[in-house]
């Protein structure tokens, strides 16, 4: 009983730990790139890392995010449109959820790097709240 309990507080806190590790550290090496493109004089090196690098780090994280999570969004909608359901084995609901996340995805890329003004995050709240609803109705009806 023991061991159940390390194994899933260890599989449960490990990645989160990690995951914030990584965060930490990434802005942290994002503060120092903005602090070596601002600094150019030997008094400012002096002074070392400011609250202005981490800002500017954030806003260089947040674009990254952006970039990325459009990336990954359109990956997922190729991947939708690519696969064959008779050769990948992926039934309709399957190709269905790639497309879905990859909406979601471009959406949320959108979102954080700021393109669209309000109607991309009304879009991403709509589209998650037809996707809940319908979750929602298949859980009722049983499938």
């Amino acid at each position: 009983m023991k061991q159940e309990t390390e194994d899933i507080l260890w599989s449960g806190i490990l990645p989160l730990a990690l995951i914030l590790g990584v965060t930490i550290v990434g802005w942290y090496l994002l503060s120092c790139l903005a602090f070596y493109t601002r600094a150019h004089d030997a008094a400012e090196i002096a002074k070392g890392v400011t609250l202005a690098d981490y800002a500017q780090a954030k806003t260089w994280a947040t674009e990254l995010l952006g970039l990325a999570g459009a990336f990954a969004g359109f990956l997922g909608i190729a991947a939708a449109a690519k696969t064959k359901p008779k050769t990948e084995g992926l039934t309709s609901q399957d190709r269905a959820q790639r497309a879905e996340g990859g909406m979601i995805g471009i959406l949320a890329g959108a979102t954080l790097l700021g393109i669209g003004d309000w109607p991309v995050p009304i879009a991403l709240a709509a589209m998650a709240t037809g996707v809940a609803a319908d979750r929602v109705a298949r859980a009722i009806r049983g499938n």
